[in-house]
């Protein structure tokens, strides 16, 4: 059904380029209409609508499982970075992010969406001069104190302008102490405890061996090393992005709330490993894999891929 609404919607935007291809977008901050295409390259679109005339679903499908084409949400403020005037198509980038995709003029609109105000903000102002504390401990069960305040400590604690003795523990880890000091906002600390254990192993040389998620090296590679390089370097590439997100809390809790050690994340890195090998599959034809990878990177095409799979809140 979806792929049916989106072929009658891509075919109406092919009508539309054709009687209408002389429209200029007015400004470069736009807003997604929802249910229109989108595309990592101008020749994926091209061949995405010529698809979606033909009415060859499988093909679309399969387009889309690649990851490399989307249907666009709606709402989603983006910058014009690029328009084709002659075949009102346009190149966006998604904000916040370095996601750069192909579409029609028809998929984005001048309706702003009203902003709401931050809602930790607004806690924060009604309050009365008081603002939240949260530490995000891994692993999750360590024990953490505020040294210098009677009260004990709790997520969300609310606490006035000033300097906190933290400590966060944990039997079998490396305690954690730290003042940190709230400034008229909340304030949110990310704190993961080392293990007093050892964190490397030896092989049978003699030399210490890397964890599963050292040693990665393609966050800034093109799709062409990517499709060259070993299991190893792309899963603990994988591992550093996942790590990124996890820190930034940029996961849904649903997701996060299942980590408490970087073992944890395997899962995860190893899933968007399957869909950047999805996303990079190599064509048969050494010019048209070169023309289609080249300028693809790990870390953009990675962001659009865990957008889409729905990991981010």
């Amino acid at each position: 059904m979806m792929i049916k609404q989106m072929v009658k919607v891509t075919f109406l935007v092919t009508i539309f380029m054709v009687l209408f291809h002389g429209i200029i977008l007015a400004g470069p901050i736009k807003y997604t209409v929802g249910g229109h295409v989108a595309a990592l390259t101008e020749e994926l679109l091209d061949k995405t609508i010529s698809l979606s005339v033909a009415k060859d679903y499988q093909a679309l499908q399969e387009l889309l499982d690649s990851k490399m084409v989307i249907v666009l949400k709606k709402g989603l403020k983006v910058e014009v970075v690029d328009t084709k005037l002659f075949s009102g198509q346009v190149k966006i980038r998604s904000f916040g992010t370095n996601i750069e995709l192909w579409t029609v003029i028809e998929a984005l609109t001048d309706t702003k969406v009203k902003d709401t105000e931050n809602t930790t903000e607004k806690e924060a102002k009604e309050s009365d001069g008081l603002y939240s504390l949260n530490i995000n401990a891994t692993p999750s069960d360590s024990i953490i104190k505020i040294m210098n305040i009677t009260p004990k400590y709790e997520p969300g604690i609310k606490l006035k302008t000033g300097k906190y003795d933290v400590l966060v523990a944990k039997n079998g880890y490396k305690e954690w102490r730290e003042w940190v000091e709230i400034v008229n906002s909340n304030l949110s600390i990310d704190v993961s405890l080392e293990s007093k254990s050892s964190n490397s192993s030896i092989d049978e040389t003699g030399k210490t061996k890397q964890k599963w998620y050292e040693g990665g090296t393609l966050h800034q590679k093109s799709a062409l090393i990517w499709q060259t390089a070993s299991q190893k370097n792309k899963l603990a590439t994988c591992a550093d992005l996942v790590a990124v997100m996890l820190k930034q809390k940029m996961l849904k809790e649903s997701i996060q709330e299942k980590i408490n050690s970087v073992d944890d994340i395997k899962f995860l890195a190893t899933e968007l490993v399957v869909g950047l090998d999805a996303a990079f599959k190599k064509s048969h034809n050494e010019a048209e894999n070169k023309k289609l990878y080249t300028n693809q990177k790990v870390n953009e095409t990675a962001a659009m891929l865990v957008m889409m799979m729905g990991w981010l809140k």
